[in-house]
């Protein structure tokens, strides 16, 4: 199994303070993409208290595993650029996997307010 849109992984995020963070990011990109670079395109998953309008709401019910850490959103604005070096743990075990209609609707979201316009998958 190699990176598929709707995996999810923990990444390690660097910061300019030297500060690292692990985080969960939810793999928007399709797997020839990785094949090509190495890289991925994923989107954070946070639980922050005061989600903005930015923030798209997950549940359990989107993913194959529940989440863990009570309520969850996707931070839209942060869309991100990764290396596969990034990830924490296998490439081949995913830490969740989110189902197809939810990915559908999530990628939805994702286009109406990052992009400003609809679109039809």
């Amino acid at each position: 199994m190699a990176i598929q849109a709707r995996n999810v992984y923990h990444v390690d995020f660097a910061f300019p303070d030297d500060q690292k963070l692990i985080h969960p990011v939810i793999v928007i990109s399709i797997e020839e993409v990785c094949q090509a670079e190495g890289t991925f395109i994923g989107i954070p998953i946070s639980h922050t208290p005061n989600p903005t309008e930015l923030c798209f709401p997950l549940t359990d019910s989107m993913f194959k595993e529940p989440l863990k850490g009570g309520k969850s959103y996707a931070k839209l604005h942060l869309i991100t650029f990764l290396h596969i070096d990034q990830i924490q743990g296998r490439i081949n075990d995913p830490w969740n996997i989110m189902k197809p209609v939810a990915f559908k609707n999530f990628m939805q979201e994702v286009f109406t307010l990052v992009f400003g316009f609809d679109i039809e998958f």
